[in-house]
């Protein structure tokens, strides 16, 4: 007899699911969402609620996945991981719960990783050197010289060293400790840097013991399986040895302020070298809990109506404010934790001003209930989120896996969690609210919950560029201490354990007893959408929900200097500017009411010489069916009657890009260090260095100095230039929609613009200077990012396949082992860029500067030591495969399908490379690493002004801000 009891099944029409719940003797819950969907999911989670911030629930991920009782072998997470066919496996850590998600479409995966899951949680080994290796460990420098200095070391300990070296993660981190006084959101969950050092062993093991029993476990799966196959197997494979405890992990409402609270203190960050202010702004409030669900809905909408777009009263006030120059992107609703909380902020703003700041807040707000908001704008709210609930993803997480998060919090805080996912349910039940209360509605909300909410908190946080330096000499003191007092029996146990360790992570390991699929179950061939109509304007038949995508695509011409320059300006600008005889305010209007707004990018194709490219612009929008009409005119007219004369409103975005690129440095280090490395050997990577990556920081800082000056016309004039250039082009489109919608769609378009025209490329120069092989880019950052480069093939090589294998077999079988395990790095590996030609080393959250970048260095040295095997050879191509055949959402993929067509990849050419990659053998692959790898590489790094110093000479410095 089932030990799981049925509670309901509830059909949600508008998603094509049907949720049913169940609840185990035991207290676990189980959700399994019914969905006719090729991919499998599956989560378990538990509450997990730390009363401090030395990061217990956070290292207890990772050392949970460091092995089990029926996979006692030291890494089966990472070793399933090139074992699998998964689409999606992960384990993250939040405020509230540890959650251990992953996704397949083959059936037997599916079942090897829930059995590896399952004991990983339910039965882990917990390791002590597992713990020192994942968590923290005092070391010598040199492990066995105890006259070398004492150091702290650990994944969990570089990662969070990493992650606080963010202005943005600290303010986050500041906001909530201040926010909360008493429940657990007080502590960073992630742990503390300073913090982290104190948690014990003992300590792991005792909040594992208290979280992790089955009471306290939530079971989520997606997709066409049989619930009850499920649960046998949950049972059979975990929960048949538990039984119910007593004890309930429960988290704690926040005690409620009498009047608000203001603040100000410092974080870690380097301040503007012209004087400009470089701090951070915010107004804070605690809301109601996030398990009332018309609530929930009443503050989303208000939130959208106070800051979703430029047309936003507090929106409109914070850019047109001079105290800072970018809203945060912070700002909104935060609606997972227990109880809600909304936030507003400034960044690149003068950290004394909080008094005038929270004025303006409470100002604006004031202004919006006097005057109301209007019906129109309201519904305009509502119908972007219409919009949000209806589209399909999957494009970036599975879909199934994103369904299962928007109700685990729900869940956590036991509350009902199917009830925002029947959107069409909430949205009548909220319709009829407003129906009964009018504009009052929105007046009333923001009255009571933010006006007269005594629970607000005003933060001032000033950049203090010594404060890093501070806390890395107190950090050096304190070990410096330990040091003084240790024992020589303490001093031999640290070598000891230094050694196991060691020992631990060279010796090889018998893997018989982790499951795995082989190249036999990866399915022979791949299907990729097909257009339904090919030309001039092209369009999908996919499953859309009632929404329409639409691109407008324009070939990008020969360009000069400045209009490169101008070009991610450009794309930028379009969606946020006026059109035709309207301001960007009333524009912005009219997108709500219509559309999903408007974005663009431009696409650029290396071709087989270096410094010849093809490329083209993009303009997207996407909106429900029912305002097809207005938004194909809305589209069009955004492309050709931009308003390029807003100079304020331009003025406010450049400030914006530059504020977001200079304090989004931190977040995205590696990728931007590998595109400067990449820039040595590519004009057209060089380019994109100089256009949106590293390179491009110092240009927005001239524009805006150039704005300040009044000299708009240095800027005005090749923008204006590359914009009539671009709208004299021939236009073709893309159109992704229902089947049934699809010709309605097609016409929609096709009769507002008189000369459609297939795409027709032509060939550009690109005549940008190669950069220099070795970079450091110097900022504030308590860790390391590396990246290297070398020069190799493009993917119609017959050589691009095996590439592809050796820059997989280098990541797992050389890069993770001695960056991660045996480094400290919170991760590192290789890659191969086909489209390129170029093959990339990284590293990231790493405490290590110069010997990693001796282990790019030695990577061929140590494939000629270790001769490739066929099971390394076929598990690279697992983790490939399953990355090539992972499902998008529908849109995605016909998105994808016309885009890597544009791009010279058609079916043919996807389907021959995706074939050639079963196809390599390890010889293959030992042949093109003594081909490519014992070339000179190129470096760039971002590190730290301390750590800079011990880079060699012949590395071009470069200053950047935090």
């Amino acid at each position: 007899m089932s030990r799981f009891k049925r509670l309901a099944a509830t059909p949600i029409h508008s998603l094509g699911v049907t949720v049913h719940e169940f609840e185990h003797e035991t207290g676990a819950s189980y959700l399994h969402f019914e969905a006719d969907h090729p991919e499998h999911a599956f989560l378990v989670a538990f509450r997990t609620l730390p009363q401090d911030s030395t990061g217990v629930a956070h290292i207890l991920e990772h050392t949970a996945l460091c092995g089990s009782e029926r996979y006692p072998v030291r890494d089966p997470f990472f070793t399933m991981l090139r074992r699998s066919l998964s689409t999606f496996m992960n384990a993250f850590t939040t405020s509230d719960y540890t959650a251990y998600p992953f996704a397949s479409t083959n059936e037997k995966d599916f079942a090897n990783l829930l059995s590896v899951y399952l004991d990983a949680v339910f039965f882990p080994t917990l390791d002590p050197l597992d713990f020192a290796q994942e968590g923290h460990r005092l070391e010598f420098e040199t492990p066995d010289d105890p006259s070398s200095p004492l150091v702290y070391r650990g994944v969990v300990f570089n990662e969070m060293k990493g992650d606080m070296s963010s202005s943005r993660s600290q303010a986050w981190e500041r906001i909530q400790h201040h926010l909360f006084s008493e429940s657990t959101y007080h502590f960073n969950s992630g742990g503390d840097p300073a913090e982290i050092p104190k948690l014990k062993h003992s300590d792991l093991l005792e909040f594992y013991r208290r979280h992790y029993h089955p009471s306290n476990a939530m079971f989520m799966t997606w997709g066409r399986m049989n619930p009850s196959n499920m649960m046998e197997q949950f049972e059979s494979l975990a929960l048949g040895r538990f039984q119910a405890s007593d004890g309930v992990i429960e988290g704690t409402n926040e005690p409620r302020w009498p009047s608000p609270k203001s603040v100000s203190e410092a974080i870690s960050g380097e301040r503007s070298e012209d004087g400009a202010p470089s701090g951070q702004l915010y107004c804070a409030w605690l809301l109601g809990p996030s398990t009332d669900l018309e609530g929930v809905l009443t503050a989303q909408l208000v939130v959208d109506l106070l800051l979703d777009s430029s047309a936003a009263p507090l929106r409109q006030v914070l850019d047109q404010s001079d105290l800072g120059q970018s809203v945060s992107p912070l700002s909104g609703l935060e609606e997972s934790n227990r109880e809600m909380s909304f936030l507003c902020g400034l960044e690149m703003a003068d950290e004394a001003a909080l008094e005038s700041f929270e004025a303006l807040v409470m100002d604006c707000l004031a202004s919006i209930v006097r005057d109301g908001i209007s019906i129109d704008r309201i519904e305009a709210a509502l119908h972007q989120l219409e919009l949000s609930q209806r589209e399909l993803g999957g494009d970036g997480m599975p879909y199934g896996l994103q369904m299962m998060f928007s109700s685990l919090s729900a869940v956590v805080h036991r509350g009902e969690p199917v009830g925002l996912l029947d959107f069409d349910r909430a949205l009548n039940s909220l319709r009829a609210a407003l129906a009964q209360k009018g504009e009052d509605l929105v007046s009333d909300w923001i009255q009571k919950e933010l006006i007269d909410n005594p629970h607000r908190l005003s933060l001032a946080l000033g950049m203090d560029e010594q404060l890093a330096a501070v806390e890395a000499e107190a950090e050096r003191e304190s070990l410096k201490q330990a040091r003084q007092s240790m024992t020589e029996h303490e001093v031999s146990c640290l070598i000891s354990q230094s050694a196991a360790l060691n020992e631990r992570q060279l010796s090889p390991e018998d893997l018989s007893c982790l499951p795995k699929v082989g190249l036999s179950d990866v399915p022979i061939n791949k299907t990729y959408p097909q257009p339904s109509m090919k030309g001039a304007i092209t369009g999908y038949a996919a499953s859309c929900n009632g929404l329409v995508y639409e691109q407008l695509l324009v070939p990008l011409p020969a360009l000069d200097a400045d209009e490169w320059s101008a070009l991610p300006l450009l794309s930028q600008l379009w969606g946020e500017l006026g059109v035709g005889g309207e301001d960007y305010l009333a524009s912005q209007e009219r997108q709500l009411a219509t559309c999903g707004g408007i974005s663009a990018y431009s696409v650029l194709r290396s071709l087989e010489e270096d410094g010849h490219a093809t490329g083209y612009a993009v303009l997207s929008t996407r909106g429900l069916v029912r305002h097809l009409p207005e938004m194909s005119s809305l589209l069009l007219q955004t492309f050709h009657e931009l308003r390029l004369d807003e100079w304020p409103r331009i003025t406010q975005i450049l400030q914006q890009i530059r504020s977001r690129k200079s304090l989004g440095v931190i977040q995205n280090a590696h990728s931007l260090a590998m595109l400067a490395a990449c820039g040595a050997w590519s004009r057209l990577s060089a380019r994109n260095h100089q256009l949106s990556g590293l390179g491009s920081i110092a240009r927005y800082d001239d524009w805006c100095q150039l704005v300040e000056q009044g000299a708009v016309d240095q800027l005005s004039e090749p923008l204006s230039r590359l914009h009539d250039r671009l709208t004299d082009g021939k236009l073709s489109a893309l159109i992704v929609s229902d089947a049934q919608e699809l010709g309605n769609a097609i016409a929609s378009l096709s009769e507002r613009h008189p000369d459609w025209s297939e795409m027709n490329m032509p060939v550009m120069d690109i005549e940008a200077s190669l950069l220099p092989k070795a970079q450091a880019f110097i900022t504030s950052t308590q860790a390391n990012f590396s990246a290297a480069c070398l020069p190799c093939v493009k993917e119609q090589h017959p050589d691009a396949a095996a590439l592809m294998i050796l820059a997989r077999v280098l990541s797992q079988q050389y890069l993770h082992p001695v960056l991660r395990e045996q480094g400290g790095a919170y991760g590192g590996g290789g890659s191969f860029d086909q489209t390129t030609g170029l093959f990339r080393f990284y590293s990231y959250r790493d405490p290590e500067l110069n010997k990693t970048l001796d282990v790019f260095r030695s990577a061929g040295d140590w494939v000629n030591k270790h001769p490739v095997a066929q099971q390394e050879v076929e598990e690279a191509v697992l983790s490939i495969v399953s990355g090539i055949d992972a499902p998008g959402s529908p849109a995605g993929e016909a998105r994808t399908a016309h885009h890597q067509w544009l791009q010279g990849r058609n079916e043919s050419m996807r389907r021959a490379f995706r074939g050639a990659i079963l196809a390599v053998t390890p010889q293959q692959v030992m042949q093109v690493a003594e081909t490519y790898l014992n070339q000179e590489m190129a470096m760039a790094v971002v590190t730290s002004k301390e750590n800079e110093r011990s880079l060699p000479s012949d590395f071009v410095r470069h200053t950047l801000k935090a």
